[in-house]
């Protein structure tokens, strides 16, 4: 059975559809052209859908490893989906490509995780000043991070930031007032969760100085303030605080999930 390729791109996605048969014959071709369309539609990820492949060998291996790594050059990530003979599957595993690729169940859920579904997304929200509130500010963070399969520790993290910012709005901006509002905006772009946490309340005079790990301007309620800019600093790739006295405070907090997976390679 010979091999038909389908290519589909979407934004700076390319789909790749095998069926039929990927051996040491079909490989050669399969190379040269899979290489003409990452150049013709400046192509960033790649979703390659295996659905209809009923065979494959260690020709076809090399093809593949060697699109990854062209597509890891320019920064983006190989997904692939639909495996449908377990044959195909455990070359796969044998070759240790899961362990750089991520499998996924079907070509709508790997669009999904990648810049041609939800990855230019973004939401706001905005809830009273209040402590039990500060649960579902990282819940719904973290539900709106879902949507880009980060793994259990990264989405602890961004839960613990959150949880962070949160209650230095509640606690010290507002001084637990119940009358007020904290405002979160996220935003996904490709890989990359940026974060914007927002206060209206007492602001912060001196952040340097704030941002000292065993510093709190509530000594009574034994928590450092500090320690959360600490932990932010450390969970995030990129951290800002804006503040001034009387005006309210503003962090912004950036993360790239594909520079952390980078270096977990």
């Amino acid at each position: 059975m010979q091999l038909t390729t389908q290519f589909v791109p979407i934004e700076n996605v390319l789909i790749v559809r095998l069926e039929g048969e990927l051996d040491h014959h079909s490989a050669a071709r399969l190379k040269i052209d899979w290489q003409e369309e990452m150049r013709k539609n400046r192509t960033k990820h790649v979703v390659l859908n295996l659905q209809h492949l009923h065979f494959m060998d260690s020709s076809g291996l090399g093809v593949v490893l060697g699109r990854y790594k062209e597509i890891k050059q320019l920064g983006g990530e190989m997904v692939v989906c639909s495996i449908s003979p377990p044959a195909v599957k455990r070359l796969f595993e044998m070759s240790g490509l899961f362990k750089i690729v991520r499998l996924e169940s079907d070509e709508s859920f790997a669009l999904l995780t990648l810049g041609g579904g939800l990855m230019n997304n973004s939401m706001q929200l905005h809830f009273k000043s209040i402590s039990e509130n500060e649960a579902f500010a990282r819940i719904t963070v973290a539900a709106f991070v879902s949507q880009i399969d980060p793994t259990m520790d990264e989405l602890t993290e961004i839960k613990t930031v959150v949880s962070e910012a949160v209650t230095n709005a509640i606690i010290h901006g507002y001084e637990e007032d119940p009358n007020q509002y904290v405002y979160i905006e996220c935003s996904i772009t490709d890989s990359t969760l940026s974060i914007s946490i927002q206060d209206q309340g007492l602001g912060i005079e001196n952040i340097d100085l704030a941002k000292e790990p065993l510093f709190t301007s509530k000594p009574e309620l034994e928590r450092s303030g500090g320690m959360g800019f600490t932990i932010m600093e450390n969970f995030m790739d990129k951290v800002e605080i804006q503040s001034s006295p009387g005006e309210g405070t503003t962090i912004r907090m950036v993360k790239d999930f594909q520079r952390s997976k980078s270096f977990c390679n």
